[in-house]
């Protein structure tokens, strides 16, 4: 994803001068990656829906805007209704964040 001056998400996060990627924005990249993934790599149906269950994230530099940000990601575990994914947010060769999650079917519920 290209993080621009002119995004508006972008220009509202100035610190110290510098424009920053919000740490939300990089967790929800890597998770809308590994969601794309899991349904390519066919565990869920494409009438399927799933959020996110569990959320670990660990932001080790901030992304300096403008910049290009990768994210590699991985899927993990994956069971009966749900899987796991590992992803890591770059930018430029830097590390930005450590992202882990669960994404997990989304269940309906009766209300009669």
């Amino acid at each position: 994803m290209s993080w621009t001056l002119k995004n508006p998400l972008i220009d509202a996060h100035l610190i110290g001068g510098k424009h920053i990627v919000p740490g939300v924005l990089l967790t929800e990249q890597a998770a809308q990656t590994a969601l794309l993934l899991a349904r390519i790599n066919g565990l869920m149906a494409s009438n399927e829906y799933l959020v996110l269950s569990q959320l670990r994230c660990d932001f080790l530099h901030p992304g300096v805007a403008p910049t290009t940000v990768t994210a590699e990601v991985s899927i993990r575990g994956t069971g009966h209704g749900h899987f796991g994914f590992m992803a890591t947010c770059s930018s430029e060769g830097l590390e930005l964040a450590k992202i882990k999650g669960i994404a997990s079917k989304v269940v309906k519920v009766d209300a009669g």
